[in-house]
């Protein structure tokens, strides 16, 4: 028995056309192209947002290097010795404190120094 395909594919094509809407010239009308062109923005998509959080890590960690510094010690010796104090802040939470409360920062290395 032969299986027809129809609307499945229409929905299927309609559902990358929609995606590629927008897109420059045939690569949002034209099938084939519209395939291509959405198949490799989502891979581009997938590879930004990694280097989307690489970024953001890094922003993080100089912004708690210079709140470090600010209050007289360095960044490494700043995580050094909250891990071994078993602070469980990550980095992103630590340059929030850093930023918005500085007082309570001033604290974090206190402690981490004494």
């Amino acid at each position: 028995m032969r299986v027809k395909t129809n609307v499945a594919r229409h929905a299927r094509n309609k559902k990358t056309l929609k995606a590629a809407s927008g897109y420059v010239g045939g690569r949002g009308r034209m099938l084939r192209l519209a395939k291509q062109s959405v198949l490799r923005a989502g891979m581009h998509s997938y590879f930004g947002r990694q280097e989307r959080a690489r970024r953001m890590r890094a922003l993080w960690i100089q912004r708690i290097g210079a709140a470090c510094v600010a209050n007289g010690t360095s960044y490494s010796k700043f995580i050094c010795a909250i891990k071994k104090k078993g602070v469980e802040l990550d980095r992103k939470s630590l340059a929030l404190i850093a930023m918005d409360e500085p007082k309570a920062f001033a604290g974090l290395v206190a402690m981490a120094k004494g």
